[in-house]
């Protein structure tokens, strides 16, 4: 089975991104897998995506992003919202699209998963409202007439970006996630949602 791993560069002035630091970590462990780096800019965020989709062809991808919270968080939904800009209003990713869209990866299964191996991991109901779920929403709509499977992982900020104020886990933690869940993608075929 191949697999596309995908986390966003750094944004909002930051020179570090938790997802893409733990990517990079996950690296040499994951033979297999393939990589991407996507730009923090909607719709430049979905052409870097289809150019490795259409590159790598991988019948599953997880997506990898920066969050705020204290644990791993696997997605179950990307809503069909997102800001117009950083703080802004809502509107529309899709204004014909669906309300909402679940992930065809079985987040449940995978939450299970890693919190089975001690890490500290949560089923979270959906991306947020920003490049998270806009990237989650746009390859769950290209998937839709496919066999690829979509999911996304939310990584917590690492000590560096949080300069002990706020949730963080240490890097060996988030690259222990990606690296687990990659695996498991290899080995488990009832773990995807057909």
């Amino acid at each position: 089975m191949s697999l596309l791993i995908t986390a966003f560069e750094p944004f909002d002035g930051d020179t570090i991104n938790s997802s893409l630091e733990a990517m990079r970590a996950a690296m040499p462990y994951l033979p297999q897998a393939r990589f991407a780096v996507l730009p923090v800019e909607y719709d430049m965020d979905v052409e870097a995506s289809r150019a490795a989709i259409a590159e790598y062809d991988p019948k599953v991808v997880l997506h990898l992003g920066q969050s705020r919270s204290d644990k791993i968080q696997i997605e179950r939904i990307a809503i069909n919202l997102k800001r117009a800009s950083r703080g802004g209003p809502l509107v529309p990713i899709d204004p014909t699209g669906p309300a909402a869209l679940f992930s065809t990866l079985d987040s449940q299964a995978l939450a299970e998963r890693l919190a089975s191996l001690g890490l500290p991991v949560v089923e979270s109901a959906h991306a947020g409202t920003y490049m998270c779920n806009h990237i989650l929403y746009r390859t769950l709509q290209d998937a839709a007439d496919s066999s690829l499977i979509a999911g996304f992982m939310h990584l917590p900020r690492l000590p560096e970006q949080a300069k002990d104020e706020g949730p963080n886990l240490p890097l060996e933690t988030l690259r222990d996630a990606v690296i687990k869940a990659g695996q498991w993608l290899y080995r488990e075929r009832d773990f995807l949602q057909m």
